[in-house]
């Protein structure tokens, strides 16, 4: 699978998607937050549903339920989702 500046090359069918997929199972999650910029990624977009937060960085089509415009927006949600997290903790 090609990407921006990459080349994935595997000799079983894996993607990211099976990945998270089954990390979520391994690890009982009740939902995901996956972020990302490349072509790559939207094979993790397609699995996420429900709770889950997909976010694509970056122009371009995307099965992502969430945009940001660059890594410093990227960058700014995550200051917020932290924020938030440790507020529930406090």
């Amino acid at each position: 699978m090609s990407g921006h500046d990459v080349v994935e090359v595997s000799v079983i069918k894996v993607s990211k998607g099976n990945a998270v997929a089954q990390l979520r199972a391994d690890l009982g999650a009740s939902a995901v937050f996956y972020m990302g910029d490349d072509v790559t990624d939207e094979t993790v977009f397609r699995v996420l549903d429900g709770p889950d937060l997909a976010v694509k960085v970056g122009p371009g089509v995307t099965a992502a339920g969430e945009r940001v415009q660059d890594p410093d927006e990227a960058s700014l949600l995550l200051e917020v989702i932290a924020d938030m997290v440790t507020k529930d903790r406090g």
